[in-house]
């Protein structure tokens, strides 16, 4: 049995069918090898996505930043660097006492505050970008495949 096919053409706003959404098009440059660049422009950046991201990426690194204080003061610990302080400044009649869990309460007290103005200035930042956006009319972009 033979099959028929009807050319390719591009249907008309009229015909029914599956409907496909519009694509931006590309630019297709070829120098040397194929490469395709399509263009597009960041007119909005939602600010409720700005920050939840950056509330989790500051506490990310405050987390990060406590391990690496633990790791760093069971070294120095190890080493037994702690003593020799105390003792040196002990010479010179100087009080010198560090507590771990206060070192610790206070680099994740810290660790808040900065994670908590952080997101409010990217906040702050997204808001603006919005409003900027709106009168120059966004970023241009230039993707960019190698084939």
């Amino acid at each position: 049995m033979a099959t028929t096919t009807k050319p390719n053409r591009p249907r008309s706003s009229g015909e029914s069918g599956s409907r496909r959404p519009k694509r931006p098009t590309a630019e297709v440059r070829l120098t040397g090898r194929s490469s395709a660049r399509q263009y597009a422009t960041i007119h909005r950046v939602d600010p409720w996505s700005v920050l939840k991201y950056s509330l989790v990426l500051h506490f990310a690194l405050v987390i990060v930043l406590m391990v690496a204080l633990t790791l760093l003061w069971a070294v120095v610990q190890r080493l037994g660097l702690m003593d020799l302080l105390t003792q040196g400044l002990a010479k010179v009649d100087l009080v010198f006492e560090l507590r771990p869990a206060n070192i610790a309460r206070s680099v994740f007290l810290i660790g808040t505050l900065n994670t908590i103005v952080a997101s409010a200035v990217n906040l702050f930042i997204a808001f603006l970008y919005n409003l900027i956006s709106d009168l120059m009319g966004g970023i241009r972009l230039e993707l960019a495949a190698d084939n």
